[in-house]
């Protein structure tokens, strides 16, 4: 059985390095993980995708994508509020699954509650099976609980 390794990776830096430690094992992609189209389905996909709310750099931690922040908008539709960008990222990885494929990202707990979650937890109940699992506290020096969806 033939497997292949592919990422999604914004920095060129972190991608340069990677290409030079793994040259041959994995399909690495230079871009925006919530703006890479690909015609492409997977069986699995696994990430710890960032957290932050985008916004001004006074206020938010994810001011250098402010310029995007309307394109993500427009693009996915459990967008709603504030929002923190994880919730696109989980979005954007299930169109990605192939039928019966599985997505494993570790995230916090907050899209469990949150308001402006309310369209994403539809989308999930919407899209197939579900199971989280709380592992609480995982990040050093972060105030973060987790679960690993």
């Amino acid at each position: 059985m033939h497997h292949r390794l592919v990422g999604v990776e914004i920095n060129p830096d972190t991608v340069s390095q990677v290409r030079a430690q793994l040259p041959k094992t994995i399909d690495l992609n230079e871009g925006d993980f919530l703006l890479w189209d690909t015609s492409e389905r997977f069986d699995l996909i696994i990430g710890n995708p960032p957290y932050g709310i985008i916004g001004d750099e006074s206020h938010y931690p994810l001011h250098v994508l402010k310029e995007r922040k309307q394109r993500y908008k427009h693009r996915f539709l459990t967008w709603r509020g504030k929002y923190n960008i994880y919730g696109a990222f989980i979005e954007h990885a299930v169109h990605l699954l192939r039928a019966g494929g599985y997505l494993v990202y570790v995230v916090p707990t907050t899209w469990l509650v949150l308001d402006d979650f309310s369209a994403l937890r539809r989308f999930l109940a919407r899209e197939g099976r579900l199971e989280v699992y709380y592992v609480g506290r995982v990040f050093p020096k972060r105030n973060v609980s987790a679960v690993v969806l």
